[in-house]
């Protein structure tokens, strides 16, 4: 399932084999995205990322895939 919000913004299920560009993000704006996200410090490589991904996504929580 995927959420149009715009032409610009499109919502996907999180994936593992989204790891790399996650971290690569997360990398590029660290200080101000800890502010705000309480996992970024948690993420430092790519299998802490893929980690968080999967406890994400597989948590069975409301909305946790997105």
């Amino acid at each position: 399932m995927t959420w149009q919000i715009s032409s610009d913004l499109i919502l996907t299920p999180l994936k593992r084999s989204d790891s790399a560009t996650i971290l690569t993000l997360v990398n590029a704006s660290r200080s101000l995205l800890k502010k705000y996200l309480y996992w970024v410090d948690s993420v430092q490589d790519l299998a802490s990322c893929e980690q968080y991904i999967r406890e994400r996504a597989e948590s069975g929580l409301p909305g946790a895939t997105w």
